[in-house]
């Protein structure tokens, strides 16, 4: 069996001194195969030092990401442990520092 997870969502949060993001997804809700409503899941994410201070160069908060990592039980909460972030579209009008390449690793 393979540990291995794919997400998209927005950054909704991100914690420096810990190493944490917090990322919001929308799940759809379907009720006897018709969509009923939607319903905002908010997701922990620890990244190592070097992601966290890359994605904080180059992202904010309701940026659009991609997260590939594996899961964790840590502290009895599931964590989604990330090994490799990629920025999928960021809010206009930030500034940015970064550079062209929109991989964060």
């Amino acid at each position: 069996m393979y540990n291995l997870v794919t997400l998209v969502g927005r950054i909704n949060f991100m914690n420096p001194a810990c190493n944490t993001l917090e990322i919001k997804c929308t799940k759809t809700l379907y009720e006897n195969d018709v969509k009923v409503g939607t319903e905002e899941v908010y997701i922990p994410v620890i990244v190592s030092d070097l992601i966290m201070k890359r994605t904080k160069q180059y992202c904010n908060i309701n940026d659009v990401i991609g997260i590939k990592g594996y899961l964790k039980n840590q502290d009895g909460r599931l964590m989604v442990m990330a090994e490799k972030i990629t920025i999928l579209s960021f809010t206009r009008g930030t500034n940015r520092k970064g550079g062209d390449d929109n991989e964060v690793s």
